[in-house]
Protein backbone atom coordinates (compact mmCIF):
# COMPACT_ATOMS: atom_id res chain seq x y z
CA UNK A 1 0.00 0.00 0.00
CA UNK A 2 1.23 3.09 -1.16
CA UNK A 3 0.35 6.66 0.89
CA UNK A 4 0.96 10.19 -0.28
CA UNK A 5 2.51 12.69 2.44
CA UNK A 6 0.02 15.50 3.11
CA UNK A 7 0.50 19.08 3.39
CA UNK A 8 -0.80 20.05 6.43
CA UNK A 9 -1.30 23.51 7.60
CA UNK A 10 -0.65 24.48 11.45
CA UNK A 11 -1.08 27.20 13.87
CA UNK A 12 2.24 28.60 15.55
CA UNK A 13 1.80 28.48 19.18
CA UNK A 14 3.05 31.71 19.96
CA UNK A 15 2.57 34.03 16.95
CA UNK A 16 -0.76 32.07 15.56
CA UNK A 17 0.55 32.18 12.05
CA UNK A 18 -0.74 29.34 9.89
CA UNK A 19 1.74 27.97 8.03
CA UNK A 20 1.97 24.55 5.67
CA UNK A 21 4.41 21.42 6.35
CA UNK A 22 4.98 18.18 5.05
CA UNK A 23 3.56 15.22 6.99
CA UNK A 24 3.59 11.25 7.14
CA UNK A 25 -0.27 11.49 7.95
CA UNK A 26 -1.62 8.12 7.03
CA UNK A 27 -5.87 7.81 6.69
CA UNK A 28 -6.77 5.03 9.03
CA UNK A 29 -10.25 3.20 10.08
CA UNK A 30 -10.73 3.05 13.69
CA UNK A 31 -13.31 0.70 15.13
CA UNK A 32 -14.09 -1.32 18.29
CA UNK A 33 -13.82 -4.94 17.96
CA UNK A 34 -16.52 -5.17 20.46
CA UNK A 35 -19.01 -2.57 17.81
CA UNK A 36 -17.52 -3.64 14.43
CA UNK A 37 -19.95 -1.98 12.39
CA UNK A 38 -19.06 1.34 13.85
CA UNK A 39 -15.91 2.91 12.72
CA UNK A 40 -14.47 6.21 11.91
CA UNK A 41 -11.93 7.13 9.08
CA UNK A 42 -9.12 9.96 9.95
CA UNK A 43 -5.95 11.20 9.06
CA UNK A 44 -3.31 10.10 12.16
CA UNK A 45 0.00 11.28 12.15
CA UNK A 46 2.76 8.29 11.81
CA UNK A 47 5.02 9.18 14.44
CA UNK A 48 8.06 6.87 14.72
CA UNK A 49 9.15 8.71 17.73
CA UNK A 50 5.77 7.88 19.76
CA UNK A 51 5.53 4.62 21.86
CA UNK A 52 2.10 4.26 21.83
CA UNK A 53 -0.62 4.70 19.41
CA UNK A 54 -3.64 7.30 20.61
CA UNK A 55 -6.92 9.17 19.26
CA UNK A 56 -8.65 12.03 20.27
CA UNK A 57 -10.85 11.14 23.31
CA UNK A 58 -14.32 11.80 20.92
CA UNK A 59 -13.46 8.92 18.75
CA UNK A 60 -13.36 6.60 21.54
CA UNK A 61 -16.29 7.63 22.95
CA UNK A 62 -17.89 7.62 19.48
CA UNK A 63 -16.82 4.16 19.16
CA UNK A 64 -18.67 2.58 22.02
CA UNK A 65 -15.56 3.00 24.77
CA UNK A 66 -16.04 4.58 27.99
CA UNK A 67 -12.75 5.84 27.84
CA UNK A 68 -12.09 6.34 31.72
CA UNK A 69 -12.94 3.33 31.76
CA UNK A 70 -9.03 2.43 30.41
CA UNK A 71 -5.92 2.66 32.12
CA UNK A 72 -5.25 6.36 32.78
CA UNK A 73 -1.38 6.85 31.73
CA UNK A 74 0.86 9.69 30.91
CA UNK A 75 2.48 10.30 27.97
CA UNK A 76 5.68 12.87 27.61
CA UNK A 77 6.81 13.99 24.12
CA UNK A 78 9.43 16.12 22.83
CA UNK A 79 10.27 19.30 25.22
CA UNK A 80 8.64 17.58 28.28
CA UNK A 81 4.92 18.52 26.93
CA UNK A 82 2.49 15.41 28.51
CA UNK A 83 -0.53 14.49 27.48
CA UNK A 84 -3.03 11.80 29.35
CA UNK A 85 -4.62 9.00 28.08
CA UNK A 86 -6.68 5.82 28.91
CA UNK A 87 -5.42 3.04 27.27
CA UNK A 88 -7.44 -0.45 26.23
CA UNK A 89 -6.44 -4.05 25.32
CA UNK A 90 -8.53 -4.02 22.02
CA UNK A 91 -8.97 -1.16 19.46
CA UNK A 92 -8.67 -1.64 15.95
CA UNK A 93 -7.42 -0.80 12.70
CA UNK A 94 -7.73 -0.91 9.20
CA UNK A 95 -5.63 0.34 6.58
CA UNK A 96 -7.75 0.40 3.11
CA UNK A 97 -5.25 0.92 0.16
CA UNK A 98 -6.11 3.66 -1.89
CA UNK A 99 -5.12 2.11 -4.87
CA UNK A 100 -7.04 -1.18 -4.75
CA UNK A 101 -10.44 -0.24 -2.43
CA UNK A 102 -10.78 -4.09 -1.72
CA UNK A 103 -6.86 -4.71 -0.50
CA UNK A 104 -6.37 -4.02 3.10
CA UNK A 105 -4.86 -4.51 6.37
CA UNK A 106 -6.55 -5.11 9.78
CA UNK A 107 -5.30 -5.71 13.20
CA UNK A 108 -6.41 -5.53 17.50
CA UNK A 109 -3.48 -3.95 19.13
CA UNK A 110 -3.39 -2.03 22.52
CA UNK A 111 -4.34 1.73 22.13
CA UNK A 112 -5.78 4.80 23.61
CA UNK A 113 -7.57 7.42 23.75
CA UNK A 114 -6.65 11.37 25.01
CA UNK A 115 -7.68 12.05 28.07
CA UNK A 116 -8.60 15.86 26.73
CA UNK A 117 -9.49 16.51 23.01
CA UNK A 118 -5.89 17.22 21.11
CA UNK A 119 -5.01 21.30 21.04
CA UNK A 120 -6.33 23.21 18.39
CA UNK A 121 -2.30 23.97 17.40
CA UNK A 122 -1.76 20.35 17.22
CA UNK A 123 -2.19 19.68 13.31
CA UNK A 124 -2.74 15.30 14.13
CA UNK A 125 -6.25 15.98 15.53
CA UNK A 126 -7.18 12.66 14.86
CA UNK A 127 -4.59 10.50 15.93
CA UNK A 128 -1.18 9.47 16.81
CA UNK A 129 0.32 6.21 15.29
CA UNK A 130 3.07 4.73 17.10
CA UNK A 131 5.33 1.34 18.29
CA UNK A 132 2.47 0.04 20.36
CA UNK A 133 -0.97 0.02 18.38
CA UNK A 134 0.53 0.27 14.70
CA UNK A 135 4.45 -0.21 14.28
CA UNK A 136 4.63 -3.49 15.28
CA UNK A 137 2.08 -4.05 13.35
CA UNK A 138 3.00 -3.14 9.97
CA UNK A 139 6.59 -2.71 8.09
CA UNK A 140 6.49 1.32 6.98
CA UNK A 141 8.86 2.90 4.35
CA UNK A 142 9.32 6.74 4.98
CA UNK A 143 10.42 7.96 1.08
CA UNK A 144 10.33 11.92 2.25
CA UNK A 145 8.22 13.95 0.48
CA UNK A 146 6.46 11.88 -1.36
CA UNK A 147 4.81 8.41 -0.33
CA UNK A 148 4.31 6.44 2.84
CA UNK A 149 5.02 2.23 1.92
CA UNK A 150 3.00 -0.04 3.82
CA UNK A 151 2.84 -3.99 4.21
CA UNK A 152 1.65 -6.27 6.74
CA UNK A 153 4.24 -7.31 9.26
CA UNK A 154 4.21 -11.10 9.36
CA UNK A 155 6.90 -11.89 12.08
CA UNK A 156 5.05 -10.72 14.89
CA UNK A 157 2.68 -13.46 16.72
Amino acid sequence: MVFPYRIVKAINDRTYQIYEKTLPWIKVVIFNPNKPRKTLSGLCLADTGADLTFFDTEIGEYLGYVTKEGRLIELTGIGGGVQRAYFFEKVGIRLEDPAEKEKSIEFIDRMGFSKNNFPLSSPQQTGILGTVGFFRNVNVYFSYPEEIKITENTNIN
